[in-house]
């Protein structure tokens, strides 16, 4: 048995040790090589990442300037000057910034720290910073003028030099070849232009193709910019352009790499070899590229990036190092660790053979009861005896562990049981959501859960007192309630369900009969009166999160599970009792909070749609009548079973209840339209009908006659001549006026002539004594400021468009989406010019006004949206918001079309068209007999703007019968045939 025991123990281990030692050198190798490629990755993203972000901001700058357009006129060039000056200070990686014109314009700014030749030939002071270059348009190959401006480092001028070149920007390879794309131009590498300087050039085209602009990035910026990786030791890497040469580079110390610099290094024969052996590793893509390779017998590892800016093959940037350098240590580790494994071996081996003589005797007879434990097996067992002491308290231990886990496992099955229970019951009154069934869940799974006999539950009122609402037994509750507070205002904590309720803590009671601290008469004369025996009571508070009650639990008489007597309830029953109190508590809360939410949000809803109709006289009722008659379309379409209407169903009480908010809210926008907008009965009328200030000027003109005919009087004129022309005068003022207030009723249309007569009328004058700037509000003087004041008396026109008149619509909020609506605003707010509103061709608005009383569904929209509506009323923007729609996508505000509109949309569509027209409150139009609205939706139907479906319903359910019974006035009710009206156009 000890041989057995010691041999495969030493096997066993001998093994572990080898395969240890074997996994452990793979593994090391491994760690080297994913953490170099780790390194490598990053070290190549965050280059890439710089490069990207240089190229990008390059892109960026040269893609504004050409959206923007430049013509380099004196001032253009003064502000691009300021500009580019600024932004070669603040990017250090460029060198320089040209724009060239097609007629051969052409202005650059250098950064003068890469540019040392340029500014020793410039002759540049010490100061300088940058140099901006300017070539005017010239013919042919004669010279044109061309002027340096030495610029120090806050772009203020040092020194200027103008002479003649014959100098062409076009022969510069970039800035052609930018000019003929449409697109954003990155080349490179290659000599710059004006100063012969390489590196990256970014160039785009001007918008309107009159030029291009180009940024140029040096290579002296390009290795600053590579410098700030600071490689590892015995890394190297750099930037290698599209045609294989290595642009810039860097190492870390120890690192066989070439020197950095402008285009390829010297190195030693095996830098070479690896470089070429990179060259040949090509490949695409955003993420870096990393393998390990073999160059000369040794491993490295190499890294690549590619960054693409265009069409041709892309940049790349690369690292490499020897894979040695980063596994010599883990080499050294493992080493250490193998030796480590055979020292342990040989000392487990010795401790094996020495713990087996001592194990082996008691070894199996400790198994065999180790086994029926492990199968419950807890019948007896025989004594286990060693020599081993430890063995002997180990068989002690079996024997108590036994009996702990016979009775343990017997607590636990009934524990689980009682668990399950609980989590079922927590469950069920999550999910409920009826109030009455919510309450019998809670009674009823406490009384099943404590195994008592009978349960009753209070709920606290709001008139702090306790009320039965449910209880376990069948005889009838009683109706009184039990103060929680005397009439002294003391706590009534007497009776057991209110000091539970007052205290907020449960109280047991073993006895009811025994029990002196509280008040139990009244149980007691119930056992009397129906011969039951109360013994043992458990109360529980109702308290949810905030800790206020809100209910009592209340159980009696635990039962015996063997005997089934009535005996005190026990510590677990308590604290069984307690999570379902816990539990109903929260259920019973939320189902309050989600009761209260709803209603409050409905009240909310009603009371803004009260609101909205109470704003105006002439719409009161409106958004009570829309929802009403969109419900009762909506009832009778969930009823058809057949055609396009037959999959539409709102299934659950919260549907209807979305869309009857949808309904109540679908002109809540309305609240931010003037009422002198919506109830402009006039063509003048705005906060009150200016029509009397037209009548006034008349009556002014009338009485300057009658002083005139007076004059003449005094001054012994012709007294039969003057009063005639008196007369006429007065004649013609009447008629004029009369047919002034006849264009300001709006009654009827327009037409050119009658517009040119009130032009006609318009240039009569009138003398005016008095400032008409005093007395204004602040807004009224500022608009009258905008026009310098009239010397006194001033004549003025008898009616007249001013520029208080027009009103300047706000700016617009930038952040706001700008292209979600179909409705484009007119210039102005509002324009109350008279002249202007009189010549109205038809009705009283004018295009702003008629805007502004649109803009209310667009104001729906952004009000709603902006609500957080719960998940289940996530729909109300959408049907609030498309009942201005129509199916052929010419409604507004956002023109859906037939397969963006939903059901419950078109529902609204037609109940907001259909109480428009039978409405009687409205100021510009009479109400329409039953007929006459039935015959106008029908022409919306038949010119496509309306749903065919929804509007056949309407008429064939008869609903336009009982919505015209319940709000129309019986006058109007005629006789409706609807099957003219009925299926296909």
């Amino acid at each position: 048995m000890q041989l057995a025991l010691g041999l495969p123990l030493a096997v066993l281990m001998l093994l572990v040790t080898i395969a240890f030692t074997s996994i452990a050198s793979v593994k090391f190798e491994q760690m080297a090589q994913d953490n170099a490629q780790v390194i490598f990755s990053q070290h190549v993203q965050r280059g890439t990442a710089l490069l990207r972000g240089l190229v990008d901001r390059a892109q960026t700058l040269v893609g504004l300037e050409a959206s923007a357009g430049l013509s380099l006129a004196p001032a253009q060039r003064e502000a691009l000057q300021r500009q580019w000056v600024a932004a070669l200070a603040v990017e250090p990686s460029l060198h320089a910034l040209r724009a060239v014109l097609n007629d051969g314009r052409y202005f650059e700014v250098v950064a003068l720290r890469d540019a040392a030749g340029l500014a020793a030939s410039l002759q540049a002071p010490a100061a300088a910073r940058f140099a901006a270059r300017s070539v005017e348009a010239g013919r042919g190959d004669a010279p044109r003028a061309q002027s340096w401006r030495l610029l120090d480092e806050a772009g203020q001028l040092l020194a200027e030099r103008r002479d003649a070149t014959r100098f062409d920007p076009w022969q510069d390879r970039p800035a052609s070849a930018a000019a003929a794309l449409a697109g954003p131009l990155v080349s490179g590498p290659a000599p710059f232009f004006s100063t012969r300087d390489a590196g990256i050039t970014v160039a785009a085209r001007l918008r309107d193709g009159s030029g291009v602009v180009l940024a140029e990035i040096a290579t002296n910026g390009l290795d600053r910019l590579f410098q700030a990786l600071s490689y590892p030791p015995h890394v190297a890497g750099g930037l290698v352009a599209p045609t294989g040469d290595m642009l810039v580079s860097g190492a870390g110390q120890g690192a066989l790499a070439p020197p950095g610099g402008h285009g390829p290094a010297t190195a030693d024969a095996q830098t070479l070899s690896v470089l070429r052996e990179l060259a040949q590793w090509t490949g695409r893509g955003l993420h870096p590229q990393v393998a390990t390779v073999a160059v000369h017998g040794e491993k490295f590892v190499l890294a690549q990036s590619s960054v693409e800016f265009g069409p041709g093959a892309p940049w790349r940037v690369v690292a490499y190092a020897p894979l040695l350098a980063f596994s010599s240590s883990m080499v050294a580790a493992r080493d250490r660790m193998a030796l480590i494994g055979v020292l342990v071996l040989m000392v487990a081996l010795l401790m094996a053979l020495w713990v087996t003589r001592r194990i082996v005797g008691a070894l199996d007879e400790l198994t065999r009861d180790a086994i029926r434990i492990c199968t419950l097996d807890f019948g007896p067992s025989p004594r286990i005896k060693s020599r081993l002491k430890e063995f002997s308290a180990l068989a002690d231990a079996h024997a108590v562990m036994r009996e702990s886990i016979r009775s343990r496992t017997e607590e636990l099955r009934g524990s689980r049981q009682r668990l399950e229970e609980l989590i079922a019951a927590g469950l069920a009154m999550s999910r409920e959501r009826d109030r009455i069934s919510l309450l019998q869940q809670i009674l009823w799974g406490a009384k099943r859960l404590t195994r008592c006999d009978a349960a009753t539950l209070y709920v606290v009122t709001e008139n702090r007192t306790l009320r039965f609402a449910l209880r376990t037994r069948d005889d009838s509750l009683p109706q009184e309630e039990i103060p929680l507070v005397r009439p002294d205002g003391s706590d009534n904590d007497q009776f057991v369900s209110t000091h539970v309720a007052l205290r907020n803590t449960h109280v047991v009671i073993d006895d009811v009969y025994a029990e002196t601290r509280f008040d139990l008469s009244g149980t007691r004369r119930f056992d009397e009166r129906t011969g039951y025996r109360t013994v043992s009571m458990l109360a529980l508070p109702l308290a949810p999160r905030e800790g206020e009650v809100i209910g009592v639990l209340q159980l009696m008489n635990a039962l015996d599970p063997i005997s089934g007597k009535a005996v005190p309830f026990s510590e677990e029953d308590v604290r069984i009792a307690s999570a379902v109190a816990a539990q109903a508590a929260v259920s019973l809360d939320n189902h309050q909070l989600v009761q209260a939410q709803a209603e409050l949000v409905d009240s909310m809803v009603k009371l803004l749609a009260g609101a909205i109709d109470a704003k105006s006289p002439y719409t009161g009722g409106h958004c009570d009548r829309v929802p009403e008659l969109a419900v009762m379309i909506a009832e009778e379409a969930v009823r058809v079973d057949t055609g396009p209407l037959a999959d539409f169903r709102f299934d659950t009480a919260e549907q209807w209840r979305e869309f009857r908010i949808g309904a109540w809210l679908h002109d809540c926008g309305k609240i931010t339209t003037p009422e002198y907008v919506v109830d402009k009965a006039t063509k003048l009328e705005t906060i009150h009908d200016r029509i009397h200030e037209i009548r006034t000027r008349f009556e002014v003109l009338r009485r300057d006659a009658e002083i005139d005919l007076l004059r003449n009087f005094i001054a012994g004129g012709n007294a039969a001549k003057a009063c005639e022309r008196f007369e006429q005068q007065c004649a013609v003022l009447e008629e004029e006026f009369a047919f002034v207030a006849r264009c300001n009723l709006g009654a009827e249309s327009m037409e050119e002539g009658a517009v040119a007569r009130l032009r006609e009328i318009a240039q009569r004058t009138w003398l005016r004594h008095f400032d008409d700037r005093l007395g204004l509000g602040p807004q009224a003087a500022q608009a009258a400021a905008a026009s310098p004041p009239a010397r006194l008396p001033a004549m003025e026109f008898l009616l007249d468009d001013k520029p208080q008149h027009m009103v300047p619509r706000p700016a617009k909020n930038p952040d706001a989406p700008c292209d979600r609506f179909n409705l484009q605003p007119p210039e102005l707010l509002y324009n109350r010019g008279e002249l202007y509103n009189l010549c109205i061709r038809s009705g009283t608005l004018t295009p702003e006004e008629r805007y502004k009383i649109n803009e209310h569904i667009i104001q729906t929209i952004e009000m709603l949206e902006a609500m957080h509506f719960p998940k289940n009323l996530r729909r109300v923007p959408e049907i609030a918001g498309t009942h201005h729609e129509n199916l052929k996508g010419t409604g507004y505000p956002k023109g859906l079309a037939h397969d963006q509109l939903s059901v419950p949309a078109r529902i609204m569509a037609i109940a907001d068209v259909f109480e428009a027209l039978t409405a009687t409150d409205r100021p510009y139009k009479k109400s329409k007999p039953l007929s006459e609205a039935v015959r106008i939706l029908w022409g919306f139907k038949r010119r496509g703007h309306i749903d065919p479906d929804v509007f056949d319903l309407f008429l064939s359910s008869g609903t336009h019968l009982r919505y015209a019974r319940r709000f129309m006035s019986p006058e109007l009710i005629d006789e409706v045939d609807v099957a003219p009206f009925l299926g296909p156009c």
